[in-house]
Formats: structure tokens, sequence, C-alpha cells
């Protein structure tokens, strides 16, 4: 099981990833574009259809895009991963908390089930002598 900062680190690894493909991807997409709209075009309409048109084609262009998505997908899951460890360390905590709260319960019963007994009965003397205990 991958602890939770291993995890985080994984993280902070895989947004690095991403931002760099993001990077990658902008990069071919503007060379692509360019490249388009200097081949030219009749008027607007027609330049945006080849650029459009450039941008599918671009075998280069569309692996920057599924690169792209591929690091995003994995920012999502560690991020899930990350949710599910949390809530198992905080299921434990509670978990831990009841037992601890539970254990409270039982000393203060018997705690009260002493406070009534008198000290004859506890120490199993008749005479109890209290002088003098200090010096012990």
């Amino acid at each position: 099981m991958t602890t939770l900062p291993e995890l985080r680190m994984a993280l902070a690894e895989a947004k690095i990833a991403r931002q760099q493909a993001k990077d990658d991807h902008q990069t071919r997409k503007a060379i692509t574009e360019y490249t388009a709209l200097m081949a030219g075009g009749k008027n607007a309409e027609e330049r945006a259809a080849n650029v459009a048109q450039a941008l599918r084609a671009d075998v280069a262009t569309v692996a920057a895009l599924e690169h792209l998505r591929d690091c995003e997908a994995d920012v999502e899951r560690i991020e899930a991963e990350i949710t599910g460890a949390e809530d198992t360390r905080r299921q434990a905590r509670l978990l831990a908390d009841e037992r601890h709260t539970l254990a409270l319960e039982r000393l203060a019963a018997s705690w009260e089930g002493l406070a009534g007994m008198p000290l004859i009965a506890a120490t199993g003397r008749k005479e109890v002598n209290t002088d003098g205990w200090f010096q012990r």
C-alpha cells in the first residue's frame, strides 16, 4: 500500500508532467495553426476550416493532445487515491477514538463502583491506622 506522503509526491510529479504536456500541446498546436494560416485561403471561413483540418491531420498535435489527456487522467487518479487514503486514515482515527472513549467510560464506571465502598472493606481489615502513613 502506498503511503500518503508517497501519493502526495506522485501527485506533484503528475502535475509537473501535466504542465509539460500542456506546454508541448500548445506549442505543437500553434505551429500547426501558423503553418495552416500561411497556406492561406480565400476568406476567414476557409482559413478557419484549413486550420481545423490541419489540427486533426497533424499526427504530432494529436499525439500531444492524447498525452495531455493521459497526464490529466493521472492527476485525477492520484487525487482520488489521496482522498481514499485520507478517508481510511480518518476512519481508523475515529475507531481508535471510539475505543478510547469506551475504555474511559469503563474506567469511570469502575471508579464509581469503588467510590461507595468503605475503606475498611477495601483493605480487608477492621481498623485502619492512618497515623504516620506519610512516614513510610
